[in-house]
């Protein structure tokens, strides 16, 4: 039974492998066929080209002949000839001779499939800019001239209509000139000859009749196939997307792909640089970024010719070679004053990145220069400025000292200004100062107008002298005991006008013996937080030395007026 079994299984697996065999083989006879049909094609296809060069050959062989039997034949006739006919036959011959020239060319070109001209001709073209420029312009003028074909030919239907009115006036005037001399003329030859004019005339008529009616007929039919200008327009628009409006969004939206992607590299080095340590980005490195910066816009602008380019539209890519070179024009133009601008991109100008500047008047620290350069004022509020590199040529900046101020209050700080004012900043900025005075009235100034009238902080600590004098009949006590009352009773006067905590020194001493009186000086140091107190301590400085006066009898001296009256004679 075993046997049996191993039997059949034998005879079953061989008739799978036949099977297999056969279905493989019938599967393929396709693709047998289908590489036979495409060779059979391809050598159909090459037998019908090879046809076709060798008619084209034959064709052009002939012609060869037969033109080589008519110079044969010209060149037997040019002997019996005289000068002027040979000159003729001559010009024949060169004509012939050229001809035969192309024609062997054009032979050897269709039978190596091979452009023979530029491989024979051995000369070297001279470079045209002139001739290269105008097959640039070719398509852009043509464009334009197909864009404005039916206005130029409106407008030129109108100036003929206008010519042929004002020529219309003239024959009325001449006809009717002559008809009034006719019917006075008496003379047969005068008359005949008037006639004649007026038969020339009135034919001159009749001709200009017929212009303005044919041309006034195709100003009517071009204005009507025109139509309205919404309809023009809507059509204009309508030819530029089908046409050239595609290859202009693929163009523009290249140039932003290129543009923005080279950014986005740009931003990603920067975000690594940024993670080391804050080192100062070295003239290699400033030079590098400005050289990537030209590079992305011309990688952007070449990007969008070469789409130009790729889709054959030979006016958006003459306009873009055009843009680019005015652009090449406009920067050779400004180079020498681009020059300092450069050099300050490159960190090698008169402002230098870090340093210190003066720009409207207002110092500021140069934090970023690059082509919009940031300026800081930290003391202001709204301290930032992003300026274009150009307006910084002219300026010049220099280190900052280490203690050196950037502004010489701070909002809450209190002021005195050149002209007496004194408040209290409430507000500073870029463009203003606001100053609150005592009652709480507000002035505004411009920043520079506040720079300008030098203010005198007083919330650092301040100091007020004045000078006040009294009788000489004093003098022997001018540096004792009068200095050392006057001090204690202004001390005891300013404690309870202004509080002993803010009182850094009082002193009054004897200051000079002026021309009627002896002048002492009244000194007060007080601390920042008394600066609200300014006119207070100015006003107990007053009371105090007239109160001193008052307690001790001291006389206060007026100015005296002495006249010398000259004695009678």
């Amino acid at each position: 039974m075993l046997n049996i079994y191993k039997l059949i299984m034998q005879n079953l697996k061989k008739k799978f492998l036949v099977q297999l065999v056969i279905l493989l083989v019938i599967l393929s006879f396709p693709a047998i066929a289908g590489n036979n049909t495409q060779e059979e094609m391809e050598k159909e296809a090459i037998n019908e080209s090879s046809l076709g060069i060798l008619r084209n050959l034959q064709i052009l062989v002939r012609n060869k002949q037969e033109k080589n039997a008519e110079l044969v034949q010209i060149s037997k006739e040019l002997a019996g000839l005289d000068e002027t006919q040979a000159e003729e036959i001559s010009k024949n011959i060169d004509e012939l001779q050229a001809e035969l020239a192309y024609l062997k060319l054009r032979i050897e070109s269709v039978a190596t499939g091979v452009a023979i001209d530029d491989y024979r001709d051995k000369t070297l073209k001279k470079f045209d800019l002139a001739q290269e420029i105008e097959k640039l312009l070719q398509p852009l003028i043509y464009s334009l001239k197909t864009v404005t074909q039916d206005s130029r030919e409106i407008e030129e239907l109108k100036q003929d209509l206008e010519q042929i009115r004002y020529r219309k006036k003239i024959a009325i005037t001449a006809t009717s000139n002559l008809n009034n001399l006719l019917r006075k003329a008496e003379d047969e030859i005068v008359k005949n000859s008037l006639e004649s004019m007026l038969d020339t005339w009135q034919e001159e008529m009749e001709n200009i009749s017929n212009d303005s009616e044919i041309i006034s007929r195709q100003l009517d039919n071009k204005l009507q196939s025109k139509g309205s200008i919404l309809a023009a327009t809507g059509e204009m628009f309508a030819d530029f997307f089908k046409s050239r409006g595609v290859n202009f969004i693929l163009g523009v939206s290249t140039f932003l792909t290129v543009f923005f992607f080279m950014r986005f590299l740009y931003f990603l080095v920067k975000k690594l640089q940024a993670k080391r340590k804050n080192k100062k980005q070295s003239t290699f490195e400033r030079l590098t970024d400005l050289i990537y910066h030209v590079l992305t816009v011309l990688a952007a602008i070449m990007a969008t010719l070469f789409i130009f380019n790729l889709r054959n539209d030979w006016l958006l890519l003459g306009l873009g070679v055009l843009f680019l070179v005015a652009l090449g024009w406009v920067l050779i133009k400004t180079f020498p004053a681009m020059v300092e601008q450069l050099m300050m991109l490159l960190n090698l100008g008169s402002v230098r990145e870090g340093e210190r500047l003066v720009f409207n008047g207002i110092p500021w620290k140069v934090e970023t220069l690059h082509f919009y350069t940031r300026l800081v004022n930290p003391e202001l509020s709204g301290g930032s400025l992003h300026l274009p590199v150009r307006q910084l040529v002219g300026l010049v900046s220099r280190p900052a000292a280490g203690n050196e101020e950037w502004f010489p209050s701070n909002e809450g700080d209190w002021v005195k200004m050149d002209e007496g004012t004194i408040g209290e900043v409430v507000y500073q900025s870029p463009e203003m100062v606001q100053v609150r005075l005592f009652g709480g009235n507000l002035i505004i100034y411009t920043t520079e107008n506040y720079m300008a009238l030098s203010p005198m902080n007083l919330s650092h600590g301040y100091r007020i002298q004045m000078v006040f004098g009294i009788d000489y009949k004093y003098q022997a006590e001018c540096t004792t005991t009068i200095p050392r009352k006057m001090t204690e009773n202004f001390r005891k006067d300013l404690i309870e006008a202004v509080g002993e905590d803010n009182l850094v020194r009082v002193i009054v001493d004897f200051f000079l013996p002026s021309a009627s009186s002896l002048d002492f000086e009244y000194e007060v140091f007080l601390k920042g937080s008394a600066a609200n107190l300014y006119e207070e301590v100015e006003r107990t400085i007053i009371y105090s030395f007239a109160n001193s006066c008052n307690e001790n009898g001291w006389e206060i001296p007026f100015q005296q007026i002495t006249l010398h009256q000259e004695k009678p004679r």
